[in-house]
């Protein structure tokens, strides 16, 4: 598959496919991001750790010849989503919040 054709699909998957609460959907602010990301890319969330409705997420892009890129994405996610993702599913965040 030629580069630009990949990238092509992975914008177009995230226009056209709504977001679900198994995955974290996510778009890069600035158009121009998608032609940092390779192929072989490994993704690593820099502050996945202050995750918050509203606040975009940075990831680090790590390339095959272990050169960096990053990039700012927006998530839509909301608060009750984003307790899910921390809990591992919602069936997790209800089990912990009834044992409490």
């Amino acid at each position: 598959m030629k580069d630009n054709e990949w990238k092509k699909r992975i914008a177009d998957a995230v226009d056209k496919n709504p977001p679900s609460e198994e995955t974290l959907n996510f778009n890069p602010g600035i158009k121009s991001d998608y032609d940092l990301i390779q192929e072989d890319d490994i993704f690593n969330f820099i502050d996945l750790d202050k995750f918050q409705e509203g606040k975009p997420l940075t990831i680090l892009l790590t390339h095959k010849d272990k050169t960096t890129d990053q990039i700012v994405c927006k998530h839509s996610y909301n608060q009750t989503q984003i307790e899910w993702f921390v809990a591992g599913s919602a069936l997790n965040l209800i089990r912990s919040q009834q044992s409490k």
